[in-house]
């Protein structure tokens, strides 16, 4: 029993022990970016105090390189690790002869240099070099000026300068032996691929024929025989229309472009007084055999509806047109009730029908109508009887006969009430304008106070009191003579005119019994120039006057 236990506790012991030992134990670590983990086994987990090293991939260096590169297991966490890795550089690459270096993806670990030569310059080796961890691979390129093979020899022409070989930009010309003409380029360059360019010219006897192009005539360019890059110019005759070009070159293979064709054609017709051509697209130019149709402008009729409105292109010329037109007529419209058209321009397409009502009738609705194409446009308007509202109503007074309106030419009269006097026309029509005519009278109390004239008389007339249009007539008394007029009417705003004044007459003097003495008397011509004089300087410029 006692081994029993002691086995069992020895047992509980070890399993504690290995308990401890699995948790005090770190996972294998992350590995850094660009590094790497030294003597790496594989191994998953570290017991508590391993100690693991971590160094800088290839291509790769300590951005710091004193600090630790080294994390210790404590517990189950490692110690964090202070190495930091960044590219190595290799560097620009020295400058070689006759070319240069790129870097289009820089100068860091996996860049690439490329190697270029100078134009004219032919590369020997490799031209690319790849930054690695110890610095650029490969070798320092050569550039070898390009050279080219002589060119090609041609049929009937030659080269110079004749060398084994040529280099980069030398140039060569060829010429043409004889009566043969050089087509192409006389001179041909080594380039930087090693050949010639562009390509070599040939010698051909080169002869283009005289053009025959029927209805055209030369307008610039030499007489025949036409030879290499020979220009002429053609043009047809008029009436004729050019189909192609008329500017020809003669090339190796004769003319280019092809001679074109002088077509017959007609111009554009003139198209008829009031007629339209149908389908018009502008066209300025009709060829042989072309037909156009014409029909009548809007408004307008054929005078002979049997007649073609067709005309055809026969070689330049149009035939006849037998089409004519004329306006349309819209005759004339049915009378209407209360009123009448007139026509003042006629009753053709595009003239005015105009309306006019009876006197005393008001239009109601268009007045004019006109002729167009598919006849008079509008409606028939309407003539109504002329209305007047009401006459305006006067103070203290009426009018007779009272209604809400009144037809044209229906008179009103009006009328005063008590003493009042009506002042104006008593009479008032309802006029061909809506409204009664002449204006409305006036009632008033008239009343003239009796004129008051010195020295006078009233000779006609009754006595007062004086109304409305009462008259009187006053004469002066003996020895006064009338500044004014004695004939007085008695209006609304008193005497018309006003009442005159009587003045003495100074002229008569006084009465004797006895004849004066030859010595005394005045002779009758000097007491009438006196008696003027003494007239003219007691009246002034008043129109008196002697009876």
């Amino acid at each position: 029993m006692r081994e029993t236990a002691w086995s069992r506790l020895i047992i509980f012991i070890t399993c504690l022990m290995k308990v401890a030992e699995i948790q005090a134990q770190c996972e294998r670590p992350d590995v850094g970016e660009n590094m790497v983990m030294i003597s790496d086994l594989g191994q998953q987990t570290f017991l508590n105090g391993s100690t693991v090293k971590f160094q800088c991939s290839t291509g790769y260096r300590p951005v710091d390189s004193s600090v630790p590169r080294t994390i210790t297991c404590v517990g189950t966490e490692w110690t964090n690790l202070e190495l930091n890795c960044t590219k190595k550089t290799c560097g620009s690459l020295p400058e070689f002869s006759n070319g240069k270096y790129t870097y289009p993806s820089g100068i860091l670990f996996g860049a690439t240099a490329v190697a270029q030569c100078d134009e004219g310059y032919l590369l020997v080796g490799e031209k690319n070099r790849n930054c690695r961890d110890d610095g650029w691979d490969g070798r320092e390129p050569v550039c070898e000026v390009v050279k080219c093979s002589p060119p090609l020899a041609i049929q009937n022409g030659t080269f110079d300068p004749m060398d084994e070989s040529y280099e980069y930009n030398q140039a060569v010309t060829y010429s043409c032996t004889g009566s043969y003409t050089l087509i192409g380029e006389s001179v041909v360059t080594c380039s930087d691929n090693g050949t010639f360019h562009p390509s070599p010219p040939k010698c051909l006897l080169v002869e283009c024929e005289t053009p025959n192009i029927k209805n055209a005539v030369r307008v610039e360019g030499k007489s025949p025989p036409y030879g290499y890059k020979n220009v002429v110019q053609y043009k047809c005759n008029e009436g004729h229309i050019m189909n192609g070009t008329g500017h020809l070159v003669c090339e190796e293979n004769g003319w280019n472009p092809p001679p074109p064709e002088c077509i017959p054609q007609c111009k554009r017709p003139d198209v008829g007084e009031n007629m339209v051509m149908i389908s018009d697209l502008g066209q300025q130019t009709f060829l042989n055999g072309s037909t156009v149709k014409f029909q009548c402008s809007t408004g307008y009729r054929p005078v002979d509806s049997s007649v073609p409105g067709t005309i055809t292109c026969v070689g330049t010329e149009w035939t006849n047109l037998e089409l004519n037109c004329t306006k349309k007529t819209c005759g004339s419209l049915p009378e209407f009730p209360n009123g009448k058209y007139t026509y003042p321009s006629g009753i053709l397409f595009g003239a005015t029908a105009v309306a006019q009502c009876d006197e005393g009738y008001l239009l109601v609705g268009e007045k004019n109508r006109n002729c167009r194409d598919d006849g008079w446009d509008g409606r028939e308007p309407v003539c109504e009887v002329v209305k007047c509202s009401p006459p305006l109503a006067i103070q203290n007074g009426t009018f007779d006969p009272m209604d809400e309106s009144y037809e044209y030419n229906q008179a009103v009269t009006y009328s005063c009430t008590g003493s009042y006097t009506l002042i104006g026309e008593s009479v008032v029509t309802c006029s061909d304008n809506g409204t009664f005519h002449p204006s409305p009278p006036k009632c008033l109390l008239v009343e003239c106070e009796t004129p008051n004239i010195k020295n006078a008389v009233r000779v006609e007339g009754k006595s007062p009191p004086y109304g409305y249009k009462n008259v009187v007539q006053y004469k002066c008394n003996e020895g006064h003579i009338m500044n004014g007029t004695g004939h007085l009417v008695c209006e609304e705003n008193g005497w018309n005119p006003p009442p005159p004044e009587c003045i003495l007459d100074r002229i008569q003097g006084p009465t004797t019994t006895s004849p004066p003495s030859d010595s005394n008397r005045v002779k009758p011509s000097i007491i009438t120039i006196v008696a003027v004089v003494s007239i003219v300087v007691l009246l002034g410029p008043k129109n008196y006057h002697l009876d």
